[in-house]
């Protein structure tokens, strides 16, 4: 899993859309997917531009850290 880490270190801008997750590692969490977490507020952190879901990297890659960790799985 640490390869997943520095793939998404180093692929990811600092700020990106929902959307890149899919196509940067598909299969990895859907749009469907961080939308259903999101609505049980067990999503990573989030802003909005717009309609857009957005992510910042660093928040993105410490939820998944912590999901791996054992933390806040579902």
């Amino acid at each position: 899993m640490e390869e997943l880490l520095q793939t998404l270190e180093k692929c990811l801008p600092e700020i990106f859309a929902e959307k890149v997750i899919g196509d940067l590692i598909p299969g990895l969490y859907s749009t469907r997917y961080l939308a259903n977490l999101r609505s049980r507020g067990e999503g990573p952190k989030h802003f909005k531009i717009g309609r857009r879901i957005m992510y910042r990297k660093e928040d993105f890659i410490a939820w998944i850290q912590k999901r791996l960790d054992g933390e806040g799985s579902s």
